[in-house]
C-alpha cells in the first residue's frame, strides 16, 4: 500500500525526466570527449547518446529505474512498481540485443559508476570511436531501413 495518495504519486511520477537527467548531463560534460555524438538518438528506439556513423549506441542507466541489483521476489515495492522496473529491465535487454545483432556496439553504464570510472569509460569510448572510424562497420539493410522511419 502506497503511503501517498494516487493523485500525489501521479504528479511525482510525471515530474521525473526521461532524458536530460543529471547522470546524462554529467556523462556528456565529463566523459564524452570525442565530438560527433548525437543525444537521444532514435535508432529503433532512443539511446542516450550515439555515434551514428560508427554504429555505437551509449546508454546511461539510472540504478533504480533500470533495476541495478533488482530482486523482484524480495523487493518491498508494490506489484505495480515491481512490474514496471522488471519491464524496463526486459525492454533494455531486448533493445540492446537487437542493436548488437544489427551490428551496433552497445555501451551501457550505471549512473552510480560514472564519477568513479569516468576516465576508464572515456578511454573506452575513445577506443571504440577511433577503431570504428578506421574500420567502419558495414551497415546492414535492417539498420538503414530503421533510420528512414523516423
Amino acid at each position: 500500500m502506497d503511503r501517498i495518495s494516487k493523485e500525489k504519486r501521479s504528479k511525482i511520477m510525471r515530474s521525473i525526466k526521461s532524458s536530460g537527467t543529471k547522470p546524462e548531463l554529467y556523462f556528456e560534460k565529463e566523459i564524452l570527449t570525442v565530438d560527433g555524438y548525437t543525444k537521444q538518438c532514435k535508432i529503433a528506439f532512443n539511446s542516450d547518446f550515439a555515434y551514428e556513423p560508427q554504429m555505437i549506441a551509449i546508454f546511461v542507466d539510472g540504478t533504480f529505474w533500470h533495476g541495478k541489483d533488482f530482486d523482484y521476489e524480495n523487493s518491498k515495492l508494490n506489484d505495480h512498481w515491481k512490474n514496471h522496473i522488471q519491464g524496463n529491465i526486459d525492454r533494455d535487454s531486448k533493445n540492446r540485443k537487437y542493436l548488437s545483432n544489427s551490428g551496433w556496439v552497445v555501451l551501457s553504464y550505471w549512473e552510480d559508476e560514472l564519477e568513479e570510472n569516468k576516465h576508464k569509460i572515456s578511454r573506452e569510448i575513445i577506443e571504440f570511436v577511433n577503431e570504428r572510424t578506421k574500420n567502419p562497420p558495414k551497415h546492414s539493410q535492417v539498420e538503414i531501413s530503421l533510420r528512414s522511419k523516423g
